[in-house]
């Protein structure tokens, strides 16, 4: 008697309505160095619908609009395979380093957090100490009244 392998869980899947992604994750072929090839992704998009007897079924066959978001859920399965490529080869140099998005975010909020001050009284500071630092722009002329 055969052992059945489980059944493969998929890495994510995205819907939007009846529509529905999923992606897979499939490990990269050992090289005769013993070393791993990077894993690849599939992600496939189906419809699912009740047939007349009410069972649940699948299918590629899509309408006009369906494609629509079948698209959209094609672009955002792009994005996370991109994203999850990035973290594969930061852990094979070793360092994770971290998420851009996030580290931008935390820079922004420091810059202009302050529970006393709006945005606008801090980019009016901010201004103001631009032009007072020397050496960085030349202070105006006076001006004579005529």
């Amino acid at each position: 008697m055969e052992q059945q392998q489980p059944k493969k869980q998929p890495e994510k899947v995205w819907r939007d309505g009846n529509i529905k992604a999923t992606m897979f994750r499939n490990e990269g072929a050992l090289r005769e160095d013993g070393s791993r090839a990077p894993d690849f992704f599939s992600t496939g998009v189906v419809k699912v619908y009740r047939d007349k007897a009410g069972e649940w079924r699948e299918t590629h066959f899509l309408s006009g609009a369906e494609n629509l978001k079948a698209e959209k859920l094609r672009g955002a399965a792009y994005e996370y395979e991109q994203h999850l490529r990035q973290k594969d080869r930061e852990q094979d140099r070793g360092k994770a380093a971290p998420d851009r998005a996030q580290a931008q975010r935390a820079m922004f909020d420091e810059e202009w957090h302050d529970e006393n001050k709006s945005r606008a009284d801090i980019r009016r500071d901010r201004f103001k100490q631009t032009r007072s630092t020397p050496g960085t722009r030349q202070q105006p002329r006076e001006r004579q009244a005529r």
